[in-house]
């Protein structure tokens, strides 16, 4: 049987295998020390960081079309 968080590391792994960065919540929450909102009842989108493979930056490209 496989925990949740076994399950969670796993698929941070996987990510970041993919090209995309890991940065824990606590470190990006409205009070955390790279905060990239204000407060929770604000969307956080995704920061302008260069991937550095091509699926990356592949997956940079649909969310940019996405939120048009």
């Amino acid at each position: 049987m496989i925990t949740e968080d076994q399950l969670e590391q796993l698929a941070i792994q996987w990510f970041q295998d993919t090209g995309w960065n890991y940065v824990h919540g606590a470190v990006i929450a409205p009070e955390g020390v790279a905060a990239e909102r204000e407060d929770f009842r604000a969307v956080a989108e995704p920061s302008p960081r260069p991937s550095p493979n091509r699926r990356g930056r592949k997956m940079e490209r649909l969310v940019e079309e996405v939120k048009r």
